[in-house]
C-alpha cells in the first residue's frame, strides 16, 4: 500500500516551535494502544516518558488507603500524555514521503461515494479539493466528516448521542518539588491510579512526568450545579476529599474550580460506519464514556484491526474494491465490541465510585485473582482481558458472565461457612457457659 498517498488534516498544529499551550489530559495506555504503538515502531519512544500504574490506590474518607493491583504478576497501565502521543505520531507521519500534513484547516465538503473532501483555511479565504483513493473520519466525538456522512445517508444510516446525568470537571495536583514530601516530587505515590470512591461520584488521579497529578471529579450534573461559590466548594471537599483539598489548597481550588469548565458525559450509537469510499474510525464511530479508560486503546486498535482485515481482503477482494471490502468487514467485526466497551465502560463507573470500597467485592476480586493464578489461562479476570489482552470485547463479556456466577457461588460459600463456624462457635460457647453455671 506504500503507493497511495495519506492526507491528514486539522485546525492547530501540535508542534510549533515557542508556543506554549495548555496542558493536556493524560491517559492510560494499555495493551490494545501498546499493541498498535508497536506495530508502527512507537511503543519504546511512548513509554520513555510514560508513568507505570500497578494498581488502584484507594481513598477513603477516614482510615488509611490501600491497594487493589490490576494482576497478581506486576501487571501495569501507563499514564501518558496526549500531546506526547500526538507529537510522536503526526512526526512519524511526516517522515512518510506519500503522507501530507494540513494545519488551519477545517473540513467544509466531503462526498462519500466519490471520496473527495474540501478544506477551507481557518480564515475562510481559500478552499482545496483533494480527491482520495479512501476517506477516514478520524475527527472525534463531534466529527465533522460523520455528520457530512449523515447528511449524505440519511435513509439509510442512524445516529444518537446519549447524555448521562453526571460530568466532570479536571482538576490538578501541582508538584511538590522543593518541598520535603517522601514522595517527591510527586504530592502521592506516583505509581498509582488514584481514586476516592464516594458512592454518588468520584475523583481520580493520574501522575504525569513533571511531578504533578492530573484529577477528574466525575459527578452528578445537580450536585455540581449547587458548588457555586468558593465556600461551597471548599466545604464540599472538606467533607468528601479533605486529603486532596489539603494536597491542592484552598484559594488553589477555588481558582480551578471557577477556571475549568465543567462538561457533559456522553456516549454514541452510529449505525453503520461505512458507506461508498468512507469509513468513520476511532471516537467518530463509537465514543464512551471514559471510565474504563479504553477509549483511545481501542481507537488505536481500530488501526491495527482495520490493517489486518485490509490485508485478508488483499486475498478476496478486487483491487479497485480493496479498501471498501475492508470497511465494510471492519464495521461488521468492530460494532459489536464497541457496543460491549460502551456497556462494561459504564459498568465500572458504579465499580469504581462504589465497589472498590466493598468488602463482598474486594473478597470477589481476591478469589478471581486467585482461581486466575493457579489456572492462568482457563480463568482471565474481566479487567486483565480489557487492560492487557486483546480479547474481543463482546468476548469478555461473555467470559466474564459466565466467571462471576461461579465467583459468587464461591464468595456465597465462604460467607455460609463463616456464618456456619460463627453460630457452631456461638452453640458451643452457649453449651460450656451451662455446663459452668450447673456446676
Amino acid at each position: 500500500m506504500s503507493s497511495r498517498r495519506g492526507l491528514i488534516s486539522g485546525k492547530t498544529p501540535i508542534d510549533q516551535p515557542g508556543k506554549q499551550t495548555s496542558r493536556s489530559i493524560n491517559f492510560a495506555l494499555s495493551e490494545r494502544g501498546r499493541s498498535a504503538l508497536r506495530a508502527v515502531q512507537l511503543e519504546d519512544a511512548v513509554l520513555q516518558d510514560a508513568i507505570p500504574m500497578y494498581s488502584r490506590m484507594v481513598h477513603p474518607v477516614r482510615g488509611s488507603s490501600y491497594e487493589v493491583p490490576y494482576g497478581e504478576r506486576g501487571e501495569c497501565i501507563y499514564s501518558v500524555g496526549r500531546r506526547r502521543i500526538n507529537e510522536l505520531l503526526l512526526n512519524a507521519a511526516s517522515a512518510s514521503a506519500n503522507v501530507s500534513l494540513h494545519f488551519g484547516v477545517k473540513l467544509s465538503k466531503l462526498n462519500c461515494e466519490r471520496g473527495t473532501v474540501t478544506l477551507t483555511a481557518a480564515d475562510g479565504d481559500e478552499e482545496r479539493a483533494e480527491q482520495g483513493d479512501f476517506v477516514f473520519g478520524c475527527d472525534g466525538i463531534h466529527s465533522a466528516s460523520r455528520h457530512q456522512m449523515l447528511q449524505q445517508c440519511s435513509d439509510s444510516h442512524s445516529f444518537r448521542e446519549d447524555y448521562i446525568d453526571h460530568g466532570y470537571k479536571e482538576l490538578t495536583i501541582e508538584s511538590t518539588s522543593g518541598s520535603d514530601s517522601p514522595h517527591r516530587p510527586y504530592a502521592m505515590p506516583p505509581n498509582h491510579l488514584h481514586i476516592w470512591p464516594r458512592k454518588e461520584f468520584m475523583l481520580i488521579a493520574l501522575p504525569n512526568p513533571d511531578g504533578s497529578f492530573t484529577c477528574t471529579l466525575f459527578m452528578p450534573m445537580g450536585i455540581f450545579e449547587t458548588l457555586t461559590t468558593p465556600d461551597q466548594a471548599s466545604k464540599f471537599f472538606k467533607q468528601h476529599f479533605p486529603d486532596v483539598l489539603d494536597l491542592i489548597g484552598e484559594s488553589e481550588l477555588d481558582h480551578q474550580f471557577r477556571s475549568n469548565p465543567t462538561s457533559r458525559l456522553s456516549y454514541l450509537h452510529v449505525s453503520p460506519w461505512t458507506t461508498g469510499k468512507y469509513c468513520v474510525v476511532g471516537d467518530a464511530a463509537h465514543a464512551v464514556v471514559p471510565f474504563y479508560g479504553q477509549g483511545m486503546n481501542c481507537g488505536f486498535e481500530d488501526c491495527l484491526l482495520f490493517d489486518q482485515l485490509l490485508q485478508q481482503c488483499q486475498q478476496t477482494a478486487a483491487s479497485k474494491d480493496l479498501l471498501t471490502a475492508a470497511a465494510q468487514l471492519f464495521y461488521q467485526h468492530r460494532k459489536p465490541d464497541a457496543d460491549a466497551l460502551c456497556q462494561l465502560s459504564l459498568e465500572n463507573y458504579i465499580e469504581m465510585r462504589s465497589k472498590v470500597s466493598d468488602p463482598l467485592f474486594l473478597m470477589k476480586k481476591r478469589i478471581d485473582s486467585l482461581i486466575n493464578y493457579l489456572f492462568p489461562h482457563e480463568w482471565i479476570p474481566q479487567y486483565t482481558m480489557v487492560a492487557f489482552t486483546r480479547t474481543r470485547y463482546s468476548d469478555v463479556i461473555r467470559r466474564r458472565d459466565r466467571q462471576n456466577t461461579i465467583v459468587t457461588s464461591c464468595a456465597s460459600g465462604l460467607v455460609a461457612c463463616a456464618l456456619a463456624a460463627a453460630a457452631l462457635l456461638a452453640v458451643r460457647c452457649s453449651q460450656a457457659l451451662l455446663k459452668r453455671t450447673s456446676v
